[in-house]
């Protein structure tokens, strides 16, 4: 070769994400689980989904445009088979999900999350467990084929519907994710669900389907939000003898008594801020024991210095009406005449009396006129006309007494956790502080229904829809995968990573890891001998360290894989 070919290719964090596949060994697992015939297919669907996850982390596309996106990309450096862009068009990914779908994909996941769960030692002392909607357009009216190949495989079709919509869409059909995560936030066990339904029938769901799983329910203590506390569920985790931790929902009557009698006692606890920050809540509590549903449980009322804004608005707007009617009906009063001073006083205490729950401060008196008594006409001249002396009451209207708002907005910011954990052996502080990190939950949720990474369901068929759909909770395990990796590297050599906008912290995101690596570029030469692929000196050096966190070096963008 005279003139060697050189190529740019912007591979960005392509390669990155298909190093963290190949470490979670995905395409090995799916094409062990998935029925296939190596002879008759080019391209295997463990290659085919691993091709997905890598789009959808980099750059999210139809499955009809996946194709144009590795036109772009250095395939062969990216996948152990011998396959082109073009080998990855929608017809093979398509198919690709029709297996999975008949493969159940939920236990193509839980193959997965295994893995990943042993070989990056994930901690599950403690799984936190939540749900969230995710809103499609299209009717996704199940056609022939559907039917076909859930009766192939055995079960019933994803029945996208409306439902209670957290999404705020209530026009829009749905289905349900349901997720289970460590307190590092892996996922160790997703499902999707019917589009209707509730949180509280999910929770006895996933309950039971853990007893069957790789999770030991007796050795895991599980973290729910309220809609977990129902008898039913009550009873599941007593069955599968599993600690939790949960919220005590506001509509039971003993979340009130138990607030009154741990104010009424006032000998709070206090347990300061639990995590670092200017504007970091300060929290007391208080533990009581009682019984719910014929069982004894450790109820912990936690009283908050952070007040729900919405809650706030709700007391100010409260505060606002009450002083309103308040000044209405002193107004009302005070144009009352009365003839004497004890009628008068006698109105007075009486109002005083009705209104003594009011949290506005008013004072009250009375005030004494002496009033002519002068017929109706023109008056007369040099004519002196008797008087009457008749009584008021004035009633001045002032703003609540601090310290009475004060009180009231921490009565309110009160809210009681129930636990079966002994207190002997799980103090107030860890177990709220485990309740607080059911934020990890809710992160990966938002992670999950990212614009960018799910954008829309471009799928019309309900299998391939929840094919896909598990498609976007196997690439959620891969970025919090990344993300705990690098994490804790940082933790243990106590050291920060510099992101873009020259943020400094301990604890990247994975979208700021991956944004990082985006910008990456490989210079392809080809020579006699083949491909020498050189990474540019010029590249980003927070770049460089991401990789090197993750355990990888830069040989993911330079050596074909073997």
């Amino acid at each position: 070769m005279d003139t060697p070919q050189v190529t740019s290719l912007s591979v960005g964090a392509a390669p990155f994400i298909a190093a963290a596949c190949r470490e979670l060994q995905i395409a090995r697992s799916i094409n062990a689980i998935l029925k296939w015939d190596e002879k008759q297919v080019k391209v295997s669907p463990g290659t085919a989904i691993t091709a997905l996850l890598v789009n959808i982390l980099t750059d999210r596309q139809p499955l009809y445009r996946v194709a144009e996106f590795y036109e772009h990309q250095d395939v062969a450096l990216l996948f152990a088979e011998d396959i082109t862009s073009e080998d990855l068009h929608d017809d093979t990914l398509g198919r690709s999900l029709d297996r999975l779908f008949l493969a159940d994909p939920k236990q193509v996941f839980q193959t997965v999350a295994c893995g990943a769960v042993s070989r990056g030692h994930v901690k599950l002392g403690f799984v936190h467990a939540d749900t969230t909607s995710l809103s499609l357009y299209g009717d996704f009216d199940p056609s022939n084929v559907d039917q076909e190949l859930a009766t192939e495989g055995g079960r019933p079709l994803l029945d996208i519907t409306f439902g209670h919509s957290k999404q705020q869409r209530p026009d829009l059909k749905q289905f349900i994710y349901g997720l289970l995560v460590s307190a590092e936030g892996v996922p160790v066990m997703g499902t999707t669900n019917d589009g209707n339904t509730s949180d509280k029938t999910w929770n006895q769901q996933v309950i039971t389907e853990m007893q069957s799983s790789f999770i030991d329910p007796k050795q895991v203590i599980y973290v729910a939000d309220s809609a977990l506390i129902t008898p039913d569920n009550l009873d599941q985790l007593a069955i599968a003898k599993m600690r939790f931790v949960s919220r005590l929902p506001e509509n039971y009557n003993l979340a009130a008594q138990l607030k009154a009698q741990a104010w009424e006692a006032d000998k709070w606890i206090h347990l300061g801020n639990l995590r670092e920050g200017k504007n970091a809540a300060t929290y007391a509590t208080k533990s009581i024991q009682a019984e719910l549903c014929g069982r004894q449980y450790r109820f912990i009322v936690v009283r908050s210095s952070a007040l729900d804004k919405r809650k706030t608005k709700s007391i100010d707007k409260q505060l606002a009406n009450e002083r309103i009617e308040l000044e209405k009906q002193a107004l009302l009063l005070g144009k009352q005449i009365f003839y004497c001073r004890p009628d008068a006083q006698q109105a007075l205490t009486l109002f005083m009396k009705e209104h003594r729950s009011a949290l506005a401060t008013f004072k009250g008196a009375i005030e004494e006129r002496q009033v002519v008594q002068r017929p109706p006409g023109r008056p007369k001249k040099d004519v002196t006309y008797p008087t009457e002396t008749q009584f008021f009451v004035q009633i001045s209207v002032g703003d609540p007494d601090a310290k009475v708002v004060k009180e009231l907005y921490e009565r309110e910011s009160t809210f009681v956790l129930i636990t079966s954990l002994d207190e002997v052996i799980w103090s107030d502080a860890e177990v709220l502080h485990e309740y607080k990190e059911q934020a990890a939950v809710e992160l990966s949720f938002r992670f999950l229904k990212h614009p960018l990474l799910i954008g829309g369901i471009y799928v019309q068929s309900p299998r391939r829809a929840e094919a896909l759909a598990y498609v976007f909770l196997l690439a959620l395990l891969v970025a919090a995968y990344i993300q705990m990796k690098i994490r804790r590297v940082l933790k243990e050599k106590k050291e920060t990573v510099e992101l873009e906008g020259k943020r400094i912290t301990d604890k990247p995101t994975i979208r700021a890891i991956l944004d990082l690596l985006n910008h990456i570029q490989v210079v392809q030469v080809e020579t006699d001998q083949g491909v020498v692929r050189i990474m540019p000196r010029n590249v980003d050096k927070r770049a460089l360290r991401m990789i090197e966190l993750a355990g990888y070096d830069v040989s993911i963008y330079t050596k074909k894989v073997s």
